[in-house]
């Protein structure tokens, strides 16, 4: 029987303080470093989309006060920040069972970052609190 090889599209990691790190958890919080933070010009809030025929999510930087925006939260005493996003979860269906990382992430010359659902790398938990290792 042949092998039906699955390519793994996680890649070798950089230094974390080098590389855009977004994630995507089961409660619809999104985490974003540093890189990812100052990707979004610092912004204080972002406007969220999504493409459901690509399955992409769309970060646009914004002021807070601007309707429909989402305002970052401080994280750590570092640039880290999240985004409650559970609304914008609910309202287009995105569901994640455990902690995804996205792969490739990119910011377009509109200033809108890009999130794959596509291309993505299971990090959390398992749901019974165990890590991810498969058992053989």
């Amino acid at each position: 029987m042949e092998e039906r090889f699955i390519e793994f599209k996680g890649g070798p990691r950089r230094p974390r303080q080098k590389r855009t790190r977004v994630t995507l958890n089961n409660r619809g919080v999104f985490f974003l470093n540093t890189v990812a933070v100052a990707a979004l010009k610092k912004a204080e809030a972002v406007k969220l989309f999504y493409d459901p025929h690509k399955q992409v999510i769309g970060l646009q930087p914004t002021i807070a006060l601007e309707p429909n925006s989402f305002p970052f939260r401080v994280k750590d005493r570092n640039l880290n920040r999240i985004i409650n996003a559970v609304s914008f979860c609910k309202h287009f269906d995105i569901k994640v069972l455990r902690t995804v990382e996205f792969n490739n992430v990119q910011t377009g010359e509109d200033g809108i970052m890009r999130l794959r659902l596509t291309d993505t790398t299971v990090i959390g938990l398992e749901p019974d609190g165990r890590k991810g290792a498969r058992q053989i």
